[in-house]
């Protein structure tokens, strides 16, 4: 048996269910099937390469309370080739597996764009004060749906040169505000006037852009209104420039 319910998605990650079928139809339900120790099934997640190693471990002691429930994590790449994936499949209805992993700046881009597939959590699972806070709000839709579950989250650090802060006077652990670190790069650049602060990494990775957009209070959908993207990056990244 295989299980049948809508998509759960993980964002990053979270996970997402979707409104599941079988590869060659496209029925969906409301209602999640009842399951036990004892019942035999099979449960398919799609992630990326690295996420997709960490869901194979914690398959591992979820298969300890359900030894007959087999999930099947399948990996298809880098992130970006999983999302292409999804549009693809989720466009068409056929072959919708029954969970997928996704970031949380791409929730409510893939639930809003495709409802239909994605399983309204709300009464199974209450993950109020059991995440991360800022994971709350992207874990639901523009109706209140509860559509995904975070389960992890991508701390992140900044290297820099302790010897050239020293030269210039800058004392690392008093950059506590965005207001902080303009400061420190203004003084960096008074005594190494071809130094920047920033090094921007020429990648296919969005992410540094997508925090400016998010420190400018700028990245976000509400009831399928997107921003014009353009005009708030310009906005963003002159802040920081």
């Amino acid at each position: 048996m295989r299980l049948q319910s809508k998509l759960i998605s993980i964002i990053l990650s979270s996970i997402l269910i979707l409104s599941c079928e079988n590869s060659k139809t496209k029925q969906t339900v409301s209602k999640l099937p009842t399951i036990d120790e004892n019942t035999e099934t099979e449960i398919t997640v799609w992630a990326w390469n690295v996420a997709a190693k960490a869901l194979v471990e914690s398959a591992k002691s979820f298969n300890q309370k359900y030894p007959k429930i087999k999930v099947n994590v399948q990996e298809y790449g880098l992130a970006q080739n999983v999302y292409e994936r999804y549009s693809v499949i989720l466009s068409s209805g056929v072959g919708v597996p029954d969970i997928i992993q996704i970031e949380s700046d791409y929730v409510q881009t893939f639930a809003e764009t495709y409802p239909q597939y994605f399983f309204d959590m709300n009464g199974y699972i209450d993950i109020e004060g059991k995440v991360d806070p800022s994971k709350i709000s992207t874990s639901y839709d523009s109706e209140g749906k509860l559509v995904s579950i975070p389960w992890d989250s991508g701390p992140v650090v900044m290297f820099y040169r302790e010897d050239l802060f020293n030269r210039a006077g800058i004392d690392a652990a008093s950059i506590i505000t965005w207001e902080d670190y303009i400061e420190a790069g203004k003084k960096l650049q008074s005594v190494f006037p071809n130094v920047k602060m920033n090094g921007f990494a020429y990648s296919k990775d969005d992410n540094f852009w997508r925090c400016l957009l998010v420190e400018n209070n700028t990245y976000c959908k509400f009831h399928n209104i997107y921003f014009n993207f353009r005009i708030l990056f310009v906005e963003s990244f002159s802040r920081f420039h």
